[in-house]
């Protein structure tokens, strides 16, 4: 027996959480990236980060508020303080569809089932935990939980995949085997077709190299492939 008292267990794993929500992606994410966004609709002000983008919506513009335009390159580090804050903009960024986020990486939580899993396109999840960096250019401590990057679009997605941040992973959907499964059903029923198509064009071009080949002929030659084959299985 104890009467020490014992942190909640929060501490170790959401040490963040309530504290700012002024922080800053690291530059060697962009720099991985190699891209330049149209739009950063959560930032700080582009002279106080290294988001390499055209323009940006500041805490006073309101970026959750404001029209994001149609087909822009997003880039979106929403504000983490606060529980669930993050969630509104999330789903503002997976209905634009276009563009990079970062968010925190829990699996668990109801909302990454409710919105991440069901929309995005990609997810690439960062080697170690993600230290970003505090308004006064420090790094902060290394959180207790890590961070993944959403990518929506081609041109997203296709950057995520050459960066080399980490692990990318495209996530398989009910939706995704019903279609599959469709596309193989169509293809079953149209096997005895394709093959005759084929074999049809084989015939065809055997003649053009053996001019006057019979049916006769093409069926011998047929046949005696066939043995071929199957006696050069091991």
């Amino acid at each position: 027996m104890t009467d020490r008292l014992i942190p909640p267990m929060r501490t170790y794993h959401e040490p963040s959480v309530g504290l700012r929500s002024d922080w800053r992606t690291p530059p060697e994410y962009f720099e991985k990236l190699g891209l330049v966004f149209d739009v950063d609709v959560a930032s700080p002000g582009l002279d106080k980060c290294w988001v390499p983008a055209k323009r940006c919506f500041t805490i006073e513009d309101d970026g959750l508020r404001q029209p994001w335009p149609p087909g822009s390159l997003i880039f979106m580090n929403p504000p983490f303080g606060g529980r669930n804050a993050h969630v509104p903009w999330l789903v503002k960024f997976l209905d634009h569809a276009n563009g990079v986020a970062i968010v925190r990486a829990y699996t668990s939580s109801g909302w990454f089932h409710q919105h991440v899993v069901p929309r995005a396109e990609l997810l690439c999840f960062p080697r170690g935990k993600t230290q970003f960096i505090r308004p006064d250019g420090s790094i902060g401590k290394e959180p207790g939980h890590g961070a993944v990057l959403i990518g929506m679009g081609e041109v997203a997605t296709t950057a995520l995949l050459r960066s080399g941040l980490g692990f990318c992973a495209r996530i398989h959907r009910e939706a995704d085997a019903a279609k599959i499964e469709a596309m193989v059903s169509v293809l079953e029923d149209k096997l005895p077709e394709l093959v005759t198509i084929a074999f049809t064009r084989c015939k065809a071009e055997l003649h053009l190299i053996v001019p006057g080949l019979t049916d006769d002929e093409w069926e011998r030659l047929v046949r005696e492939e066939n043995q071929r084959r199957v006696r050069a299985k091991p």
